[in-house]
């Protein structure tokens, strides 16, 4: 009697063993050569980069390393000029080491929280004024608000300022008035009862141009605007 043989595709009658795949090494991107050049620009340093020259690409371009060029010697002529002198020599340092992680956290992942305001929002604070002045000290030649670049308001009603954003908050030196007391937000008086009249009639002519690129479903809203003939 003849034995049973199992069925097989393969013409062949020994059947080759299965060779088992190597296993993936872990990429490390870090000891790659263009991120290396990638890092070594962000932080300033020589790096190799690559230029495209008549349909073809030239690599191993060598870029010296970036360097802080003198201040511009432009003067304050009036709002349209950029005041370049009114930052200091320490933020322009910090701007040039720091410029690419400063644009890359820029960008917040959350997204803004929008609230439409109507007339009825702002508030009346002219009578609960905790503080005369927020000027961080009153003898001449000393900062004055302008030179404020960041405050920051305590739970205790307490101020706290920088003159440089390198540097910790430092404590506003104005007397308090202890007459007034903390109030709610909902509890303070409203600025203004009712919507304003636009009194500048350029403004309420140039709003008026606006209905030209919008439907007509919303041109109703700038033509009942409040506005003195």
């Amino acid at each position: 009697m003849k034995k049973l043989v199992d069925y097989s595709d393969s013409d062949s009658e020994t059947e080759e063993p299965l060779v088992k795949r190597k296993k993936r090494c872990q990429v490390k991107k870090d000891e790659w050569v263009c991120e290396i050049n990638k890092k070594n620009r962000e932080k300033g340093k020589e790096y190799c980069s690559k230029k495209k020259v008549d349909g073809e690409w030239k690599r191993n371009i060598r870029k010296p390393k970036r360097v802080m060029k003198p201040r511009c010697t432009c003067k304050e002529k009036g709002k349209s000029v950029i005041r370049c002198h009114s930052i200091s020599e320490d933020d322009r340092k910090l701007l040039f080491a720091e410029y690419i992680t400063i644009c890359k956290n820029a960008k917040k992942t959350k997204s803004y929280t929008v609230e439409y305001l109507t007339y009825s929002y702002f508030k009346n604070f002219k009578n609960i004024n905790f503080y005369n002045s927020i000027r961080p000290r009153k003898l001449k030649g000393d900062p004055k608000v302008t030179d404020i670049r960041a405050l920051k308001y305590a739970p205790s009603g307490e101020i706290f300022y920088k003159l440089r954003f390198t540097t910790e908050y430092t404590l506003l030196n104005q007397r308090k008035n202890v007459r007034i007391s903390k109030t709610p937000f909902e509890n303070i008086p409203e600025l203004y009862t009712e919507c304003r009249n636009i009194t500048n009639k350029k403004k309420y002519s140039d709003l008026q141009q606006l209905k030209n690129s919008m439907p007509r479903d919303y041109q109703n809203y700038y033509d009942n605007l409040p506005h003195e003939d």
